[in-house]
């Protein structure tokens, strides 16, 4: 398989055995500053 950085990564917890990370994810979405949509602003 190809990995992103051309070698296996060495903290994957897969590789242990482990479906996820102990300490979870860390996952960092920007905000968007849009309004709400039509249907948002109809629902009472």
């Amino acid at each position: 398989c190809d990995w992103e950085t051309g070698h296996e990564p060495f903290n994957d917890p897969a590789l242990r055995g482990e479906k996820d990370p102990k300490s979870g994810f860390d996952i960092k979405v920007p905000r968007r500053a849009v309004g709400p949509s039509s249907t948002q602003v109809l629902v009472p």
